[in-house]
């Protein structure tokens, strides 16, 4: 299924096709063997608080996020071949096409917000009863 990711706090849009990385294997592979990202793609990490490219071909722009949904990290053009600090009281990490969070000012301390397109909220209370 894909989820739209929105800022709240700055009224835009991040991402139109967001997956959830749900399984071990998803997980693992996340963005590894892709050519390229899509500017309105991303890859949604829950119970996620470092992240790493290696094995990756390109750039991309990477957000922490607490369980209020509030940024509390992030990372512009995360070139191939490194790894993130961890980041503590982190609930998820958000991968996206390098330039978005540009694109979109999104800054420490914006609100995000992840809905399904039926307005299946995605925020932590719904995928916590669902796993």
């Amino acid at each position: 299924m894909l989820y739209i990711v929105a800022n709240v706090t700055k009224n835009t849009v991040l991402a139109k096709k967001a997956k959830v990385a749900r399984s071990f294997f998803e997980r693992l592979k996340g963005l590894i063997g892709k050519r390229y990202m899509e500017p309105d793609e991303a890859l949604i990490f829950y119970h996620c608080s470092s992240v790493h490219t290696f094995f990756m071909r390109f750039p991309i722009d990477v957000v922490f996020l607490n369980k209020q949904m509030e940024v509390i990290k992030f990372y512009k053009s995360f070139f191939p071949c490194k790894i993130s600090r961890v980041v503590l009281n982190s609930y998820m990490a958000i991968e996206f096409c390098a330039g978005t969070l540009d694109k979109t000012y999104t800054a420490i301390g914006d609100v995000l917000k992840i809905e399904g397109y039926k307005n299946a909220d995605l925020s932590n209370a719904s995928f916590e009863a669902a796993t």
